[in-house]
């Protein structure tokens, strides 16, 4: 109903849609993003942007109103076209990308360090005693390469991984580097996470990864640069911290308050994903946000005046953007502030949607592969639906009572303990009512990249909201007394400490509630675009007035929600009458799926060496990509570890019909086993021991177990491992774990399988093996190789296709999937002929 002119002049307003002509930069923004998009996907020539421009100039200059503003849009999208494409090419003319295509292998270069220096734990751990527990991670921009003995010139980024704490290294030095240079390898299984496109994203190149801090020359050192003092002083804060709280809430610490999380143990980062608070690790708008409160506040205890509140508010957020790293959605938030600041400086009221729109543009005008970047995406989608359903915290009801003389006089007429009530029990259901807006708008992006949703992130956000702040507020307070000495740092740090083991408790607590979240497929990308054009739609056409946009976003967003899983999860219903196996490459491991016409779904080992803790990544997105929620069978083949350590990982990700391993196999005295234990306890999963006496796991024969028998045959892990026979249309798969001795010499005396089928080398082609025998035994047609590096020497493919069969290495070729029917085996790989 159209409002009368007796309403006030504000409920006219708000009940209006949202106004694009009154936030000019929304609109510019978009304009900018889709000028990107179409130079990304088409690759328009210069001279059809150029015919593009002279058109805008004419619209704008010519036209009037909603034309003229349409020729300004399009000449925004030509510019960002532009700017894209001079980016584009920028990084393919650097002389870095031929180098790293041509010279896989050793490599002296000159750059500088660009960004902050980070320190991590290395990835397995140390290899001996005198191996260093820590890896140096950096960029730098390359200047110089060495060619034989004379150093010539060469441009372009990389990515440095020094195998030792090169703690000489600083932000902005000049550095000479000696280590293996190689390019990164694109996505090698379905479904994983694309590094090389987040390579291209940062302007890197390739990889070097030096074996020592001693390959690490400084030649010069930028002390006063700004990137130097930043880095220098996030040094600084991070040491505070870990010496002031201890190592259990020191790594935490060091995330929230400086932005180094390289500390924050794998485990942890599972639970915050669960949680939905893994923005909590990257400081963002709501960091920056609590300290420019903080710093507010602050000013005004010192008494200083208007002018100089601002301004020292504006300068301490700079620093803190600066020591945290400047990253995309810091650079944002302070960008916001900095509107905020000018706003009340200048007497003037902001409009939040616009500034942000400023800083998209911003941000695609300093990096255009920023839009590309889910951090990015994440962050202005959350800041957008903090802005938007702030509405809700304003209703027009609460407005229209508080200029009721009788709701007035009902208020006055309630003792202080209820007014207290109504304006707290208030407050909790409006931050309540953001946290589910926030949640919702983030969903469709966090389910696309990470493959969870979790409904606990509405009440867990709120939860942690009181703690959060203290324990950025008391870390940063006790940074800045380190400065003076550490142990009047150490009183402060208490407090910090504090919050934060109650964050971390909290956070433990949402990640175990039973449907507090749900690990899941990835819906298609189309579906998820649709969502926030659907979004864009409603706040242009619906108008705000009271709560009904808020409702049809809420339940247009719960229908979205369960129209995504039926999408996501299609994949797993559609039956294939043909036996799929696909070996992932995993590295030096093992992971095989197997998918049975009936649509059942088995996993032959989950391992891979190095894997210390217990990740299932490598192995879960293939089975995403595959639709699963279910894996119906696990089956571990002996008790080594890079064939069984990513068992916790998909037990907590998926559900596990049963687990089938050798007689006895969990009962092997080896520490890695002891994390498996617990985790088959904790997941309640059904263990099935099996044995050749008992040959058969599947009703219908397909499944035979062929060794080892109950007793086990003299020998290691590897001489027992679990061999099985898969069979379908005519066509055998032999699947033998690292079995080797005394366990292969009783193998190939059993009576041999059909031959032309499909083996998996013993022992990822370990050349230790007599695979004469092996191969005399099954008469192959095709071998498959699941190993790493020394699974790809030429010897390798020479010995196993003595016999004529054709032989697939993951490390090669990527993942393998063979198809068996009738017609006989197809056999792909994911590198060269994705599926």
């Amino acid at each position: 109903m159209k409002p009368s002119s007796s309403e006030p002049r504000w409920y006219r307003a708000r009940s209006r849609p949202l106004s694009l002509r009154r936030q000019p930069m929304i609109t510019l923004a978009a304009a900018g993003a889709m000028g990107i998009l179409a130079q990304r996907a088409v690759g328009f020539s210069a001279w059809a942007w150029v015919g593009a421009a002279g058109l805008a100039m004419i619209l704008s200059s010519r036209a009037v109103g909603g034309r003229r503003w349409a020729g300004v849009m399009l000449l925004v999208a030509v510019a960002m076209a532009i700017r894209w494409q001079a980016d584009e090419s920028a990084y393919r003319r650097a002389t870095l990308a031929t180098r790293v295509a041509e010279e896989s292998g050793p490599a002296v270069l000159r750059g500088q360090v660009r960004g902050l220096v980070r320190r991590t734990a290395k990835p397995g751990g140390p290899r001996d005693a005198a191996d260093s527990p820590w890896q140096t991670r950096f960029e730098v921009r390359i200047d110089q390469a060495r060619d034989g003995v004379e150093w010539v010139a060469c441009s372009g980024g990389l990515a440095v991984i020094v195998e030792d704490d090169a703690e000489q290294v600083r932000a902005g030095d000049r550095l000479q580097l000696s280590g293996r240079l190689s390019a990164i390898r694109p996505p090698s299984n379905p479904g994983v996470f694309d590094w090389q496109e987040l390579a291209r994203n940062r302007h890197e190149h390739g990889r070097l990864v030096v074996d020592s801090r001693q390959q690490v020359e400084v030649l010069s050192r930028a002390w006063w640069s700004v990137a130097g003092v930043a880095d220098r002083l996030s040094r600084h804060g991070e040491r505070t911290l870990r010496d002031s709280l201890g190592g259990d809430t020191g790594p935490l610490a060091a995330a929230l308050v400086v932005g180094r999380r390289q500390a924050i143990d794998h485990e942890f980062q599972d639970r915050l994903l669960e949680t939905g608070t893994i923005h909590l690790l990257s400081v963002s708008g709501l960091h920056l946000g609590i300290v420019a409160l903080a710093l507010h506040y602050v000013a005004i205890l010192l008494g200083l005046p208007r002018p100089a509140q601002l301004g020292f508010v504006a300068v301490c957020c700079l620093a803190f953007v600066a020591i945290t790293g400047a990253r995309p959605p810091v650079i944002r938030a302070a960008m916001l502030v900095g509107v905020v600041l000018l706003a009340r400086y200048s007497e003037r009221q902001d409009s939040p949607l616009n500034s942000l729109a400023v800083a998209a543009l911003a941000l695609l005008i300093i990096r255009p592969t920023n839009l590309f970047q889910v951090g990015v995406q994440l962050s202005f989608v959350a800041v957008a639906a903090l802005f938007l359903c702030r509405r809700r915290s304003d209703p027009l009801t609460e407005q229209l009572r508080a200029e009721d003389e009788l709701d007035r006089l009902l208020s006055s007429t309630r003792g202080p303990i209820r007014r207290r009530w109504d304006r707290w029990s208030g407050k909790v259901g409006d931050a309540l009512w953001f946290s589910l807006c926030v949640t919702l708008a983030t969903t469709p992006l966090v389910w696309l990249h990470f493959h969870v949703v979790t409904p606990v992130a509405v009440v867990a956000n709120v939860i942690l909201g009181i703690p959060l702040s203290i324990g950025l507020i008391s870390g940063l307070l006790a940074v800045c007394v380190g400065w003076v000495g550490l142990p009047l740092a150490t009183p402060i740090g208490w407090i910090c400490h504090a919050s934060l083991w109650l964050m971390q408790i909290v956070i433990g607590w949402a990640a175990d509630l039973p449907l507090g979240h749900f690990w899941l497929p990835a819906p298609p990308g189309w579906w998820v675009l649709a969502y926030y054009v659907a979004v864009i739609l409603g706040l242009a056409l619906l108008p705000p007035a009271g709560r009904s946009r808020g409702r049809v976003f809420v339940i247009g967003s719960l229908a979205w929600c369960l129209i995504a899983w039926w999408l996501a999860t299609s994949p797993a219903r559609q039956h294939d009458p043909d036996l799929t196996v696909t070996f992932l490459d995993v590295g030096h491991g093992t992971g095989v799926i197997v998918r049975s016409p009936d649509g059942r779904t088995m996993l032959y080992d989950c391992g891979s060496l190095g894997n210390v803790n217990h990740s299932a990544r490598g192995i879960q997105e293939p089975l995403w990509a595959l639709g699963l929620t279910r894996i119906d069978r696990v089956l571990l083949s002996h008790a080594d570890a890079d064939h069984y350590n990513a068992l916790p990982g998909l037990l907590r990700r998926f559900e596990v019909g049963e687990l089938v391993v050798p007689v006895g196999m969990l009962e092997v005295p080896k520490e890695g086993l002891v994390p498996i234990r617990e985790a088959i306890r904790r997941a309640g999963v059904r263990v099935r021991e099996v044995s050749s006496e008992a040959p058969f796991l599947a009703e219908d024969g397909s499944i035979e177990v062929l060794h080892p028998p109950r007793v086990w045959v003299p020998g290691n892990d590897n001489a027992n491992s679990l061999v099985i026979s898969l069979r379908h249309a005519g066509q055998v798969v032999i699947l033998p774990g690292d079995i080797e001795s005394a366990g292969l010499e009783r193998l190939v005396e059993l009576p041999r399988p059909r031959p032309g089928g499909l083996l998996m080398a013993p022992h990822h082609g370990s050349l230790t093996l007599d695979n004469r025998a092996m191969l005399d035994w099954a008469r192959p047609r095709e071998v498959v190789v699941s190993g790493g590096t020394r699974a790809n020497r030429p010897e390798v493919a020479e010995i196993l296709g003595e016999r004529g069969s054709g032989v697939h290495i993951t490390a090669r070729d990527g993942a393998i999937r063979a198809r068996l029917s009738s017609a006989g085996i197809e056999i792909r790989s994911w590198l060269r002929d994705p599926w």
